[in-house]
């Protein structure tokens, strides 16, 4: 037997400021709770912004559907076994048995209503009676996976939703007689965004609320997971933490310490909170990235130097709290734009900071003669779907090697975006399998093609095949890949662009005033004002290859 109590928190519904009282079972007293299987996930970021992109692009509604005593409405123990068989993923333990001794005034209620006779109210307040879960409460280990279960055997036996290799919740509908995509929804616990025509939307809510009762329902604009969707006039969508920027503090700095004074345990908790608030403001706001990324490498040696700078970001995040990121409505067809950029280590670290940014963008605006253009015809709408900043995972012993690594993992994600796209358009009715997708990752057969952007010239001339093999083997291992990918078309090409049009480059450095891209996160348009080169990958996927040929440079021979 384990208690229960009242958890009680203030809210705000229909503009009223209300009490909230959901009674929870105390689970760190269940005996269960080692043997439970209980990992519960929710959508990743990668899936919602895909969901927001391809919105934007199909001219769709975006809706957030929120379910009511979400928990409650999850699987009985006696259909779990069978619903986990039927979705072909491991059974949780369902040989539970969960007694609760309820709170007084709960008794009293129930008896009130009667729902208890005179005898059992008598038992109950000589708490010798329990209650008898046929299914999991709130605050039970194992109540999200359950929760979880019954949403996607919904979604996908009864709503003839597929779901995503990739991630387990992400879904998307197709339809059946031309296989075109018709919708998508991320699921976060009990928050749905979901997107598609109006009469689709509606339809689909009503399949949800025929299972799991009424549901809270908002159309644009509202807020999903802590973060704000707009509309954008002329079309698309604008994600943006307004209300959480705002309400951002700053740490308090003693006066009259030195800047170069270590921070005491109150001060570096201090700064940890600080920190952790930019880190929740970066999903949105990439021009104060790489601030954090440079603070947090100095945690366990700050001083109050550092507590002041992340003050100082708080400040100018706030002078911009609508600034995030734009999905304008994109024409035509569509290509992956993949920016990497790299610093060199610092007096402060010996690990270089990368700057990796992924975008969308109409493929016409891609050049298709080798050489030098005007990089003026990139400049464009375009949609941000990954931009990160962060230290390298290994010592560079060069820029180039720097620059390099950076490249490596910016078409890796770039790849994760292709492939993603490339299942979701794909012309089937049914999901495609993880070995379809894998023979298809491996050969690059995606969707979209992938473009690769630089600034760092040496690093276009080993990938192309102008300079010979690094003798560092770590950088010649990563430049045979890279030159593979040209080989194969898993890169449709490498270009290369000056340091004044580079986009990563304030996501590899602090940069307080970057026009490039405070453009982008302001209105979604890429902008670039001078010239740049282009290299092409072979116009045929070249599969009867060598080492030898990587290690020449064989992509150059059809320049």
């Amino acid at each position: 037997v384990i208690d229960a109590t009242w958890i009680r928190k203030w809210k705000i519904k229909d503009r009223r400021r209300m009490i909230k009282s959901r009674l929870c079972a105390r689970g760190c007293f269940d005996r269960q709770k080692p043997e439970l299987l209980r990992s519960s996930a929710v959508a990743s970021r990668l899936s919602q912004k895909l969901l927001v992109s391809n919105a934007a692009n199909h001219g769709w509604e975006i809706e957030s559907l929120d379910v009511s005593t979400a928990f409650l409405r999850g699987l009985t123990f006696a259909e779990v076994d069978a619903i986990s068989r039927d979705l072909g993923v491991p059974s949780p333990l369902t040989e539970r048995r969960i007694h609760v001794q309820l709170p007084g005034n709960a008794w009293f209620w129930l008896y009130k209503k009667g729902h208890l006779n005179r005898q059992q109210w008598m038992l109950a307040r000589q708490k010798k009676l329990v209650m008898c879960l046929d299914k999991c409460m709130y605050g039970l280990a194992d109540a999200p996976l359950l929760w979880s279960l019954a949403l996607k055997h919904w979604l996908v036996r009864h709503m003839g939703a597929l779901q995503s290799s990739f991630d387990d919740c992400h879904f998307f509908w197709k339809d059946k007689k031309t296989n075109r995509l018709t919708g998508e929804a991320t699921c976060h616990v009990d928050d749905n965004a979901l997107s598609g025509s109006i009469h689709d939307l509606e339809q689909r809510r009503r399949q949800l609320e025929s299972r799991f009762g009424t549901m809270s329902r908002q159309t644009t604009p509202f807020v999903h997971v802590g973060v704000h969707y707009d509309k954008r006039e002329g079309g698309g969508y604008h994600l943006h933490q307004d209300t959480y920027c705002q309400a951002m503090k700053v740490a308090e700095v003693p006066r009259g310490q030195a800047n170069e004074v270590s921070l005491d345990a109150a001060g570096t908790s201090a700064l940890r909170a600080v920190l952790g608030a930019l880190l929740y403001l970066t999903i949105t706001r990439h021009d104060i990235s790489t601030d954090v990324v440079l603070l947090a490498s100095k945690v366990t040696t700050a001083t109050y130097g550092d507590l002041r700078t992340a003050n100082a970001v708080v400040r100018r995040a706030q002078r911009n709290p609508k600034r995030g990121v734009h999905f304008p409505k994109l024409n035509g067809k569509l290509c992956i734009f993949c920016i990497s950029d790299a610093s060199f280590s610092t007096k402060s670290t010996s690990y270089a900071v990368e700057g990796q940014v992924v975008l969308i963008k109409p493929a016409a605006s891609m050049p298709s003669e080798t050489g030098a253009f005007n990089a003026q015809q990139l400049t464009g709408p375009c949609h941000v779907i990954s931009a990160t900043a962060r230290k390298a995972k290994r010592i560079s012993h060069s820029t180039s090697h720097a620059e390099s690594l950076s490249a490596y993992g910016a078409l890796t994600a770039a790849e994760t975006v292709a492939l993603r796209q490339t299942e979701v358009n794909a012309p089937r009715h049914v999901a495609l399998p993880m070995e379809k997708l894998i023979q298809m990752e491996q050969a690059g057969r995606y969707d979209m093609l992938i473009y690769h952007l630089t600034d760092c010239h040496d690093l276009v001339d080993l990938v192309v095949g102008h300079r010979g093999t690094p003798q560092d083997r770590s950088q010649r291992l990563i430049i045979l890949s890279l030159r593979e990918r040209r080989l194969i078309r898993k890169t449709a090409g490498i270009m290369w662009t000056s340091t004044n049009d580079m986009l990563a480059n304030a996501m590899t450095k602090v940069v307080t005033s970057y026009d490039i891209l405070h453009k982008l996160l302001d209105t979604g348009t890429l902008t670039f004002s001078h010239d740049a080169e282009w290299y092409p990958a072979p116009e045929q996927a070249l599969t009867d290859y060598s080492e030898a040929d990587l290690l020449i440079g064989t992509p150059v021979k059809q320049e």
